[in-house]
């Protein structure tokens, strides 16, 4: 399966107020589309159901914010920092997150379609009950994060550290982690079949299903 990318406007509108626009958007029920925003701070933002359509955004902080609901399509992040955002049941398609502060970021029964995360710091978030529809996670910090009965129709994993992640009820067949770091991820063991590993990563993961090496 080949990825979609975001497509943006060659021509998005500059210096604009992030919060005065999502006021008027909220106001006027409408979206919020064709905008590069930049350097904007407005962390602890409560809020619901804002649509984002063709827009850019550069080194934004939404720390701790509560956005659920929400949609996204066509749009970079790019060294934003989304510390403990709650983004439950939010829609993203053709959405990339570029070297963004991820910790603690909850994606809980979010649609993830053709989504990137690359070189994210994302410990400790949770994509619990996602549902991923074409989403590429590489170089990414991934440990510890909640990935619990998610559904994965398509998702691939490169240099990744999912160290102590919780994929229980989350089905592995064809994701490839044999690139990963996966020491201490969390399973049932009934997750494991037809994952593809490599050979060290097996030995280590033969414990979930009782097996004993004998060197």
């Amino acid at each position: 399966m080949k990825l979609l990318k975001p497509v943006l406007s060659t021509h998005l509108q500059q210096n604009v107020d992030f919060f005065a626009t999502m006021l008027c958007a909220q106001r006027d029920d409408t979206s919020i589309e064709h905008t590069h925003f930049v350097g904007c701070d407005v962390p602890n933002i409560r809020t619901e159901k804002l649509d984002f359509n063709d827009c850019l955004f550069e080194n934004c902080c939404f720390t701790a914010c509560l956005m659920p609901k929400s949609s996204f399509k066509d749009v970079i992040f790019r060294k934003c920092d989304f510390s403990n955002i709650d983004l439950t049941e939010c829609f993203f398609q053709r959405v990339t997150f570029e070297s963004c502060k991820l910790m603690g970021a909850s994606f809980t029964d979010c649609s993830l379609n053709h989504t990137h995360f690359t070189n994210c710091n994302a410990r400790y978030a949770t994509l619990f009950r996602a549902m991923l529809k074409g989403v590429a996670f590489n170089g990414n910090d991934l440990s510890n994060c909640v990935m619990q009965e998610m559904t994965i129709r398509y998702a691939t994993f490169s240099d990744c550290n999912l160290r102590s992640a919780e994929l229980f009820r989350t089905p592995l067949k064809g994701v490839d982690l044999s690139s990963c770091n996966i020491e201490g991820i969390v399973l049932g063991g009934d997750e494991l079949k037809g994952l593809i590993v490599n050979a060290m990563q097996a030995c280590d993961l033969s414990r979930l299903l009782g097996l004993v090496i004998k060197e």
